[in-house]
């Protein structure tokens, strides 16, 4: 009857690879949203679509944080560092973490977030980073250095790591090789 099967459904359980297969997945966006874009509406509606575990933003200001207010309901676990200019950050997500802050990586000044969270019971470190972009050498520098201070970072972790951002490179510039071989970064 139907008021025997309502009290079992919760407590029961389905043998269903593609169920389990299903809780593996770990859903990652990231959005470099761009300051002066006034289109918040798109950045709402893509995470709304695609329900990612953790998004991470860049380029947010204090008007971005109040115009994606919307997404706060969903996304209670924050680590935010909006700024004025374009290397605001924050990383959002629907399940807890361990630990999260923001760092500094280099000398540029601008914030990146490092945070810990449980996985399928693994421990997983994920940064998120945005580096200067590389107008002239002294740029380029400061990039490469926030680069390195980041692949140096993922030598000392255990366990799984996650870099996401607006890295200003490219797969075929040295500055991207170098940060791929001085750490774990695959």
């Amino acid at each position: 009857s139907l008021p025997n099967l309502t009290a079992i459904l919760p407590h029961a359980t389905f043998d269903n690879p593609a169920l389990d297969q299903a809780k593996a997945v770990l859903r990652l966006v990231f959005i470099n949203v761009h300051t002066e874009n006034a289109r918040s509406d798109q950045v709402i509606a893509l995470v709304d679509t695609e329900k990612p575990d953790i998004v991470v933003l860049t380029e947010v200001d204090a008007r971005w944080m109040e115009e994606l207010k919307p997404l706060s309901a969903g996304y209670p676990h924050r680590i935010e560092a909006p700024q004025e200019d374009n290397f605001g950050i924050a990383l959002w997500r629907r399940i807890p973490v361990a630990r999260g802050w923001v760092v500094w990586f280099g000398e540029a000044g601008v914030p990146s977030i490092e945070a810990d969270f449980l996985h399928r019971d693994r421990l997983i470190t994920l940064i998120g980073t945005h580096p200067v972009p590389p107008v002239g050498p002294a740029e380029s520098r400061l990039r490469d250095r926030q680069l390195a201070a980041i692949s140096a970072k993922t030598i000392l972790l255990e366990g799984p790591v996650v870099v996401m951002g607006d890295l200003n490179t490219t797969p075929w510039a040295p500055s991207y090789r170098r940060f791929c071989s001085g750490g774990r970064v695959k």
